[in-house]
Formats: structure tokens, C-alpha cells, sequence
């Protein structure tokens, strides 16, 4: 059933319009109006398939009538006949939006016209729909991706032109109107290290390949910012003609999985060094323990032989394991305490109030040793926490003390460093180290080779966790024959004191 509205005054010529459209096989649902009113009024009780309307009437004209129709309707098919129509005049009709006009008396092309309009303006209400839902969509998509902090990329390939939307200005860190919108353009937002990575990524994608990237931007403040690009190609005739990017920021998942890397490789090597630990502590603790099992051996079975001077030689023996039993608690418990506190409070150091309590401590030592210790009349004031410094002059001390000249000549002081940290070191007489064994030093509970003194391998490793701890650093400065210089750092206090 084809539904026709006719504009016409006259009854006769609307009768013999519907007789050409029936004779073009239609059937017809028709309605003849001649005012505006009446027009307006049809237009809004039914729908129609179309309109035909007589170019010239007494009271209502045809071009009056398509104005009014191209308003409400901008697809329907509007055919306009005339008696007598001026080139013109039916040139104007067809800028106003009419879509063809005929004669009167020439209604031949009247019929095919019709059938191709309707095909012709099915089609465009359909892609007009299609527009639609297409416009109504990529307002979602706009309004999901603002929500979700997202922006986006519409790549027209065949142009080269770039089309940014979202927050895609934000991301980048720069000004809306800074952004480029051209290839070279975009590729100048991302960080140098990256755009030849981005760039062969998005030439794999013309092949076909999915498009996902990860790059850096810097911002203006130098702060790095992780974004992530996904990309969809759309085809025409077998060729890539668009492609949309939606981008989105995923610094925090990246500075996540950097801490999680950092942790696993803390934690390999906290393995690493367990494993070294559990060697070391129990090559240690073995010896002492089995020199006083061994001497209280000797005295429980030959006590009876033994003369009161041997008796007490081999318990002095095992007091002197005890306290190296002692020793190596002692350092275990301190290496516990200093892994397990995060945070310490840090107050500056008066080194003479340190070191004397060091040497109280040591007093038996030294005195044993005969030692000769020069220290200076003034120290700088780092900034650290006693406890821990003393422990570490503690073992540097005992360490000078064992392995260093006979009689051990030790001197101690500071420096101030230009990096503004103050450099605590103490230089003995002794033989002095290789560079290799050097460089073995401070690495985690391992012992020199060649010192026939034994000792405990925790020392050294405790006193690099101490002072990593208080933001300095160890070493050593030796050459063989010619003694060697043990120091750690510390910041310099900044405060009153």
C-alpha cells in the first residue's frame, strides 16, 4: 500500500495522478489537501510514503509546501508537477530540497522516479538511524571514557590526521591546543626512548597485528607518567582506512609491579644470603663448641692425672669459647634487631663519648694486644644512632686488634667529604689486603682465607647493614705490607648540637 499526500486545488488533475499511479501497479491510500493548515494537519495524522504537490495554486503553493514539509521531514520524497514550470524556478526547487518535478502532461518518468525515491529514501532513513545510534554511542563512549580518566585517539589513516578526545590532553600533560594532530605530532608526546617502540608497533598494526602498547611521557614537572594504548583498525576494500586508541594512565600499576620486581629480588637475595648465613653460623658455632666439648672431655676422663695448672688451662680453654659463643649471639641478635627496625631515630654522634665506651669495652683486649691507640683531639658530629655506631667501631676496633701489627699501632678520625657526609676511619699496622680479598670484604658472612686468627664471620656484615641503615656506606683502603684503613660514612648533623 503506498500512502500519498497530494497537494492540489484542482479535484480532476488528483484524480488523474491516482489513475498513472495505479496504472503503475499500486495501491493507494491517498489524501488531497489545497491549504497550509490542512497540509500541516495531514502531515501530522498519518504517516506517508511520500508527497506530490502542484507547483502553483490560488491560495497554498508547492514551494510553500515543501518548506513546511523539509521542516518535519527531511527524507520524505517530494515530487512537484506544474503545467507550466520555468527552468528556474524547478532549479530552486531542487536546491530547496524537492526531489525531482514533471509536467502536467508528461508524467512518463513519474512512476520510475517514485520507485527509486522510495528505494532511495528507505536507505537514507536508515543511515540516518544508523547516524544516530552511531552519535548517540560515541556520546556514551565519551562520557565512559571521561569517568573512567580515559582519552582517545581517532587515527584517520588514509589523511594522516589525528583527532584527540577525552582526556587524552591531561594524560599527556600538556595544553589541548599543544597536541599536534599529526603522526609525526603524536609520536613527538611520548618519551624519546619509547617512540621508535610505538612507532613499530603501530606499522604492525596497519598489517593487521592487535595494537597494545605500554610508553612513558615526561611531564612538564620532569615527573615519568605509564600509559597504556589499545587500538581497533577498520577496513575498507581490503585497507586500512581508521583506527581507535583509547589510552589510559597506568602509572600505579607500573610503579607496583617495579616495587614487586624490587621485592622479589630482595627477596632472592635474602635467600641467597640466608643460605651464606646458615653456613657461616654454623662453621662458627661448631668450633667453639667443639673445643670446649673437647677440653671438658680431657678433664672429666684424665682429671685424676691432670695436674691443678693443667686442669685450669683447659677451663680457661672453655671460658675462652663461651665468650666467643657469647660474641657470636651477641651479633646475631644485634643483626636481627638492625634487619627488623625500619625506621630509627637519628641524633648526632659525640664520637668521643663512643669510642670511649668502646674502648672500655675493650680494655682487656687492648691491654692484652699492648696496643697503641691515637685518637684525635676534635671528631666532626655525624648524624646516626649511638648504639648501633658504637657496635660498629666495636668490630672495627676487635678487628684491628686481632689481625693487625704486633703490637697493633691503630689511628682513628674524620673527614669532612664534599658530598656533605663525614667519613669516620680507623688505620692499623698489619699486612695489609689484596684487592681481591678486598673486594670479598664486606660481602655478606664470608671470612678472608688466609687469617689464621679465627673469628666470627658476622662482624663486617653487621656493620654494612648499620650503616646502610643510617644512609652511608663501608670500605676499605689497604695495600699489601702496608696496613689498612677501615671507614664508614655518615651524614653530616645539620642541627644544633
Amino acid at each position: 500500500m503506498l500512502h500519498v499526500l497530494i497537494v492540489e486545488d484542482m479535484e480532476d488533475d488528483a484524480l488523474l495522478l491516482l489513475r498513472e499511479l495505479k496504472r503503475g501497479g499500486y495501491s493507494v491510500e491517498w489524501k488531497r489537501v489545497d491549504t497550509a493548515n490542512d497540509f500541516i494537519a495531514a502531515l501530522e495524522s498519518t504517516t506517508w510514503d511520500l508527497v506530490i504537490s502542484d507547483y502553483s495554486m490560488p491560495t497554498f503553493t508547492g514551494a510553500e509546501a515543501l518548506k513546511l514539509l523539509r521542516a518535519r521531514d527531511p527524507d520524505m520524497p517530494f515530487f512537484l508537477l506544474s503545467g507550466a514550470i520555468g527552468e528556474d524556478a524547478a532549479v530552486e526547487a531542487l536546491k530547496a530540497g524537492a526531489t525531482d518535478f514533471f509536467l502536467k502532461d508528461k508524467k512518463a518518468r513519474l512512476i520510475p522516479a517514485i520507485e527509486r525515491e522510495l528505494r532511495d529514501a528507505e536507505n537514507r532513513r536508515r543511515q540516518r538511524v544508523a547516524e544516530i545510534a552511531l552519535q548517540e554511542n560515541e556520546e556514551q563512549l565519551r562520557l565512559a571514557i571521561n569517568a573512567a580518566q580515559m582519552g582517545f585517539i581517532d587515527w584517520e589513516i588514509p589523511t594522516a590526521r589525528f583527532i584527540y578526545g577525552g582526556l587524552c590532553h591531561k594524560l599527556f600533560g600538556v595544553m589541548a591546543d599543544a597536541m599536534i594532530p599529526t603522526y609525526e605530532g603524536f609520536l613527538a608526546l611520548i618519551c624519546e626512548a619509547d617512540r621508535n617502540f610505538v612507532d613499530q608497533a603501530l606499522s604492525r598494526a596497519l598489517q593487521g597485528e592487535f595494537y597494545q602498547t605500554e610508553f612513558r611521557v615526561i611531564l612538564p614537572e620532569g615527573a615519568t607518567r605509564w600509559l597504556n594504548a589499545q587500538g581497533q583498525l577498520y577496513w575498507r576494500d581490503n585497507q586500512p582506512v581508521r583506527m581507535s586508541v583509547v589510552i589510559h594512565d597506568i602509572t600505579a600499576r607500573k610503579c607496583a609491579e617495579e616495587k614487586l620486581t624490587i621485592q622479589a629480588m630482595e627477596l632472592q637475595a635474602r635467600n641467597e644470603e640466608l643460605d651464606a648465613f646458615a653456613y657461616t653460623v654454623a662453621h662458627d658455632l661448631k668450633n667453639p663448641i667443639a673445643s670446649m666439648m673437647g677440653f671438658a672431655s680431657l678433664i672429666r676422663n684424665y682429671y685424676h692425672r691432670m695436674s691443678r695448672e693443667t686442669v685450669l688451662e683447659h677451663i680457661d680453654h672453655i671460658i675462652e669459647g663461651g665468650q666467643q659463643l657469647r660474641s657470636i649471639i651477641n651479633a646475631l641478635l644485634l643483626l636481627a634487631g638492625v634487619n627488623k627496625q625500619e625506621t630509627v631515630e637519628v641524633m648526632p654522634i659525640d664520637m668521643h663519648n663512643v669510642v670511649d665506651d668502646v674502648q672500655r669495652r675493650l680494655a682487656m683486649m687492648i691491654l692484652e694486644y699492648d696496643a697503641k691507640i691515637h685518637l684525635p683531639d676534635d671528631w666532626l658530629i655525624g648524624a646516626g644512632y649511638p648504639p648501633w655506631i658504637e657496635e660498629v667501631w666495636m668490630n672495627y676496633l676487635s678487628n684491628a686488634l686481632k689481625y693487625g701489627g704486633r703490637p697493633p699501632e691503630i689511628s682513628m678520625g674524620s673527614d669532612r667529604l664534599s658530598d656533605g657526609t663525614i667519613k669516620f676511619w680507623m688505620r692499623d699496622n698489619g699486612n695489609g689486603l689484596t684487592s681481591e680479598e678486598q673486594s670479598r670484604l664486606f660481602t655478606p658472612f664470608t671470612r678472608l682465607s688466609h687469617i689464621k686468627i679465627e673469628g666470627h664471620g658476622l662482624g663486617l656484615s653487621v656493620v654494612q647493614r648499620i650503616v646502610t641503615k643510617l644512609h652511608g656506606r663501608v670500605g676499605v683502603e689497604s695495600t699489601p705490607g702496608q696496613g689498612s684503613t677501615f671507614y664508614f660514612t655518615l651524614p653530616e648533623w645539620k642541627g644544633r648540637y
